[in-house]
């Protein structure tokens, strides 16, 4: 077994590029973009709260099934693109299955989850994903 052990990475070239090759050597790719920049699992029902987070410093309850959770970070640029958001959520008991990007910004993601008949309906479980260029 090979171990290594480093508190910080830095590219030969250029500090802030750090290259992986793929699995059959084909291809590579910029580690940096790679990287997931911001996420959160969050409590929806009763007083919403975040349960764990990287890069999140919040959740707010807008309205019924409405989040938004606001990056610690921001995100740099055009949102249109550098930036790249998703959400998700655990099935819950009511079924709400549908989720959907609301609003983005550098500085947020606000999304919506509704049941399957397309009714906005609190969360028990709503999550968010972003990756792009941090600011």
């Amino acid at each position: 077994m090979s171990e290594i052990i480093v508190d910080e990475l830095k590219g030969k070239t250029s500090t802030g590029d750090i290259t992986v090759t793929s699995e059959g050597g084909a291809a590579t790719q910029s580690l940096q973009q790679g990287l997931c920049k911001s996420w959160a699992n969050g409590d929806g029902t009763g007083t919403v709260s975040l349960r764990d987070s990287l890069n999140c410093s919040g959740m707010v309850d807008n309205s019924a099934g409405n989040y938004t959770f606001t990056y610690t970070n921001p995100f740099s640029g055009n949102k249109k693109m550098s930036l790249n958001v998703m959400n998700s959520s655990r099935l819950s008991a009511d079924g709400t299955t549908n989720h959907r990007i609301f609003d983005h910004s550098t500085s947020f993601i606000r999304g919506l989850y509704m049941t399957a008949s397309h009714i906005a309906s609190d969360c028990e479980e709503p999550m968010q994903q972003s990756f792009g260029d941090l600011a």
